[in-house]
């Protein structure tokens, strides 16, 4: 029989009072153009990126803050490459590789000492969270002994299919260092919400 639905970790009780996004962390736009420099998709980015903002980005200095803007005009040209879903979830998986060091492993190291399921890095989820944006937050809630609802809000990359899919293979990557097998799926959501929900279980 299904179980109630469980908070483990709590949203802000008045939405209307949530900060959304208003810096992204230099770190994640670097990490990004480094994995499509890797996937040789450095080319491609580059041609749907406004030569405005070359410098700006292409050579962003890890560990600064940026405005809020500055990863929406990163993500519309990753969005206007046009990869395939597969594609794109990759592509956050390679993130997550190439940021646990900078970002990652502190929280990582942390969960490894008590006990390593995904439940030890649910729990240090609004730690990442403030680590790579400055405002949003997110919320997790347990569906069963290894199945959770995980909800991020307040950010306005949401919107990008490319973001969405990206963060679902962070999402992935980091929980499926604590078990066999790791499931995570997006659920539906409204075009107007700045909110991206998945579905994660595992064996």
């Amino acid at each position: 029989m299904p179980i109630a639905p469980e908070v483990f970790v709590p949203l802000p009780a008045d939405r209307s009072l949530l900060p959304t996004v208003t810096h992204i962390r230099s770190t994640w736009i670097a990490a990004s153009v480094a994995s499509l420099r890797k996937q040789g998709l450095f080319a491609r980015y580059v041609h749907h990126l406004p030569r405005a903002h070359h410098d700006e980005i292409v050579h962003a200095i890890a560990g600064t803050w940026m405005p809020v803007e500055v990863g929406t005009i990163h993500y519309e040209a990753c969005e206007a490459m046009g990869l395939s879903r597969e594609e794109t979830i990759q592509r956050g998986q390679a993130v997550s590789s190439v940021i646990q060091s900078s970002l990652l492993d502190v929280v990582v190291r942390a969960a490894k000492g008590v006990g390593v399921t995904p439940w030890t890095v649910f729990e240090q989820y609004p730690r990442i969270l403030s680590r790579i944006f400055k405002g949003g937050a997110v919320g997790v809630t347990k569906h069963g002994p290894k199945e959770a609802r995980i909800e991020f809000v307040g950010i306005p990359y949401s919107r990008f299919e490319y973001f969405r899919l990206g963060l679902r293979g962070v999402v992935t990557n980091v929980g499926a260092r604590f078990c066999e097998t790791a499931y995570c799926t997006e659920l539906r959501r409204s075009p107007a919400e700045m909110a991206t929900r998945f579905a994660y279980s595992w064996a």
